[in-house]
């Protein structure tokens, strides 16, 4: 008899998680899905022995279910101790997105121009840092994973190429390898429905 009652309880637990599972067959990413997102990132320069560490935020719209397009910027944590010729190194970079979406997973790749922001130290003071404004490119992988229709975690690795051109010294390349991590939330908008309708959906 106890048996029995314990069978009947897995049953009752199992069946509305299974079916459940079965209502979500769907891939979690929508057309006209709005998505920021937020997190760290470290950077390791191809040609200096140099690692940067910089608080990135982007922001995604999904025209269709499989692309998308998105701005990502990369606020640089500068070394206060002055022990790195790179004192300076935020980004901002615009582009277009292609997504793999299984159910809660999105796998993704983006190719992004943009600018970067780089300064130089030229002595031991932050009153010699020497800035300028160079174009970038940026090819990048990643994976999302969605525990909700509204949040969502992300990792990614991704490769920066570009070449500062200082008056004072020779070219530097700004060459780098970029891996993030975070965590975004979503916003689903329907533009073909009644501007009555028109609400956004969590």
């Amino acid at each position: 008899m106890e048996k029995n009652s314990l069978v009947i309880l897995l049953l009752l637990l199992v069946i509305p998680l299974t079916m459940q599972a079965q209502g979500r067959k769907k891939p979690f990413i929508q057309k006209d899905m709005f998505s920021c997102s937020a997190g760290l990132s470290g950077g390791i320069l191809v040609s200096h022995p140099i690692q940067d560490i910089y608080i990135n935020t982007s922001v995604e719209y999904f025209m269709e279910r499989r692309i998308s397009v998105k701005f990502d910027a990369f606020f640089f944590l500068p070394d206060y101790n002055f022990e790195g010729q790179l004192q300076k190194n935020s980004s901002i970079l615009v582009g277009a997105g292609y997504h793999f979406p299984y159910q809660r997973w999105d796998t993704y790749i983006t190719f992004q121009p943009g600018l970067a922001f780089p300064g130089l130290s030229l002595g031991n003071t932050a009153l010699e840092v020497k800035t300028g404004v160079e174009p970038i490119l940026s090819a990048t992988g990643g994976v999302s994973y969605y525990f909700f229709n509204n949040l969502h975690a992300f990792a990614s690795i991704g490769y920066v190429h570009g070449n500062y051109f200082p008056e004072e010294t020779e070219t530097f390349h700004l060459d780098e390898v970029r891996i993030a991590a975070g965590i975004g939330f979503n916003v689903f908008f329907n533009r073909y429905a009644p501007y009555e309708r028109r609400r956004p959906h969590f």
